[in-house]
Parts: C-alpha cells; structure tokens; sequence
C-alpha cells in the first residue's frame, strides 16, 4: 500500500493533479471543495450498470459521429478547486482532447450511487454539477429501481421510474432507454 501525504488546507486542482496517487487500485479520487475525497473499487451491479449507459449511449450518438464523446468516468476539472470523476460523461466534440484538462463542459454527468457515494453523489456533487451548469445530471439508484434527474436550476429530482429520455442538444434525436433495461438483471448485492 502507498501512503501519500496530503499536504495541509485546501487544495487546487493544479496541486491534486500532481499528488503521487497509485496507479493500480481501482480507488476513484476526487477534488471537492478544495478536500480529497476517496471512493472503494465499486460493486459488479455498478459496473454493469456503467457498461450499459456507455453502450446505449454511444449508440445513439455514433449515427451522428460522436461516439467518441461519451466517456466512463475521466476527470471533469468544473473549477480551481474541483475535479469530479462521473461514472459515465459526455462532453462537446470540441473538448475533446488527449488530456482530461480540456474537459469544462458536461452535456451529461452520471454518477451511479453505493451506499459509500450516496449522500456525496446526491448533495454535494449535485450542487456541484448544477453550478457548473452540466445540462443534464443523473442520479442512477441500482437498488431503488430509480434515476434522479437534474437540470441546472431544479430545487429537486425528477424521479424516473419507466424510461431516461435525453438529447445531447435540443434538435437532437432523443435517447428512451427503459429503466428495466438499464437496471434490470442484475447481480444480488
């Protein structure tokens, strides 16, 4: 196990990216506020649950030449002081690059909740993504069968139960992926 020291107050996103993390963990690392924050290696159901949004995703987009804009997890620096890593991104085409600094812009953050990201992925994240103006932002629920759904300015979710609907811009084709066929058949916990 590699020990890094942190070094004390708050830190930017400049002096984060320098820190010596190991590579070989499976641990997810954060910038919130200034704070590390560090998450276990997720659940099987998680990844699974990951694996379908890229897919229907990509899918939908790759008619259109932007496949490539979806992206499992990668850093999205919104600000000095925060650098999120959402389970599922997707960025416009021109901020696509071969290094995550020139990542600003969420069409669409995805962050699938454990009962260890729970309260971090559904408030301060949330709030994150929303100052940030990430146009859309979804809460995905293996264990409630649900997705919460939030735009810039909402005070609260919209609750999907039946079918996420999503345009990557307004005259877009839109996405309807069945809840059932995002959550569906699962592993047990």
């Amino acid at each position: 196990m590699v020990m890094v020291h942190l070094p004390p107050g708050r830190l930017t996103v400049h002096e984060f990216r320098a820190l010596p993390f190991p590579d070989d963990d499976g641990a997810r690392r954060e910038l919130l506020d200034g704070r590390v924050v560090v998450t276990p290696i997720p659940r099987p159901a998680h990844q699974i649950v990951v694996r379908r949004l890229v897919t229907a995703l990509a899918n939908h987009i790759a008619p259109h030449g932007l496949d490539d804009c979806v992206l499992p997890g990668g850093d999205a620096a919104i600000d000095d002081g925060n650098l999120l890593v959402p389970d599922v991104m997707v960025v416009p085409p021109a901020e696509l690059s071969r290094q995550w600094e020139s990542i600003r812009t969420l069409l669409l953050a995805v962050e699938v909740v454990s009962p260890a990201s729970a309260r971090r992925d559904r408030v301060e994240k949330r709030r994150l993504y929303q100052r940030s103006q990430a146009r859309t932002y979804w809460v995905v629920d293996v264990d409630a069968q649900l997705v919460e759904e939030w735009l810039p300015a909402d005070e609260r979710p919209r609750v999907v139960t039946e079918a996420l609907r999503w345009r990557w811009e307004p005259a877009a084709p839109e996405l309807v992926l069945p809840i059932d066929r995002l959550l569906g058949a699962l592993p047990p916990a």
